[in-house]
């Protein structure tokens, strides 16, 4: 029993340091990010990660979770997954129906939460969106600490 209330705690210590990066990270202009990545731009106020291990050494297995979130714009969201894995999901050019019609006024998009019992987003109502489009789409716009 000790050991599960121990590793709860420490679930509960990374979660809220995932969040926290996202939120520092959330705060950063994207153009920065983008030059730090590339050399020509000054640190990054962000804390430094540890190399995220490589894909081709994961076991396929393997689904990385979303560990945090964060609204940078209108319909654009920057995610952190538990893999270290940080990238920015654009879905402004998105036209929801059904269910996630909602998700198409700007004010109910911004509601989005982390579920971490899910692994992914949530928002009110219920409506949750799978992690792997999403881990997609942050490694297709990736966002890399200095």
């Amino acid at each position: 029993m000790r050991t599960l209330e121990a590793l709860r705690s420490f679930t509960a210590l990374l979660l809220d340091g995932a969040e926290a990066i996202v939120r520092d990270w959330a705060k950063l202009p994207r153009a920065d990010l983008l030059a730090d990545r590339n050399g020509r731009g000054a640190t990054s106020p962000c804390s430094p990660f540890p190399r995220r291990p490589s894909m081709a050494t994961m076991s396929e297995q393997y689904l990385p979770v979303v560990a945090g979130v964060a609204v940078v714009a209108d319909h654009v969201l920057r995610l952190l997954f538990s893999d270290a894995t940080a990238g920015d999901a654009d879905f402004s050019a998105e036209r929801w129906t059904g269910v996630l019609e909602p998700l198409n006024d700007p004010a109910c998009f911004a509601q989005v939460i982390l579920d971490p019992e899910a692994g992914t987003i949530a928002w009110p109502g219920g409506v949750d969106l799978a992690p792997e489009p999403l881990y997609d789409q942050a490694r297709a716009h990736p966002l890399i600490a200095a």
